[in-house]
């Protein structure tokens, strides 16, 4: 069983966003969703996974066998979702537009300045060294390996400067530890509702 899970705002109408609108025409098939909201990305996507108060301890008492973040700006379709589905990964991502030449996954080579993106017109599934949460699939087992929280930010400090990760990159560092390979499949291509991307 696939859980959809929606992560936003607090302040955001989320039925009004291109994700939710994608999900009204799936929903039939994909009944099990959860809404998760918040100021604090990194809690809101750990309670996506976990529908528990986020600061106590976890209990992997999972109601899905895979979970499909889909960040509120994404538009999808079914065949979308499949396309991730069929893919025998353990973590797998589509990919869009964060910048007119720059894809939502890449490598991560240990510093902030140093995290490449890969290029519009790459194609195929690849694995990469992390990806964008916006529409990432990854099965419970994940969960269960990994350390709680699962999202996080980590501080990365050199002699010049210190950064901080994004969540999203965070959870694929984790991963790598525990030997979880992600996956991109490049042919997944979304619409992301950002100015100048569509």
């Amino acid at each position: 069983m696939i859980k959809i899970a929606f992560t936003a705002p607090n302040h955001m109408d989320l039925e009004k966003t291109p994700a939710w609108q994608s999900y009204l025409k799936v929903k039939e098939k994909y009944p099990q969703h959860v809404i998760s909201r918040g100021a604090n990305i990194n809690l809101v996507r750990n309670k996506a996974v976990s529908e528990k108060d986020c600061f106590k301890k976890f209990q992997t008492d999972f109601n899905f066998d895979k979970i499909l973040f889909i960040d509120s700006d994404i538009e999808f379709t079914e065949d979308d979702i499949q396309s991730l589905d069929l893919i025998n990964a353990p973590i797998v991502a589509g990919v869009y537009r964060v910048t007119p030449d720059r894809l939502s996954a890449g490598v991560w080579s240990g510093m902030m300045g140093n995290c490449s993106y890969v290029t519009p017109g790459t194609t195929g599934i690849k694995q990469v060294g992390w990806a964008s949460t916006g529409f990432m699939m990854v099965v419970k087992e994940v969960f269960m390996t990994m350390p709680y929280p699962w999202f996080r930010c980590f501080l990365i400090e050199t002699v010049e400067e210190a950064s901080e990760t994004s969540e999203d990159i965070g959870f694929c560092i984790q991963a790598e530890k525990y030997q979880i390979k992600v996956i991109a499949n490049f042919d997944v291509v979304l619409k992301h509702h950002k100015e100048g991307l569509l």
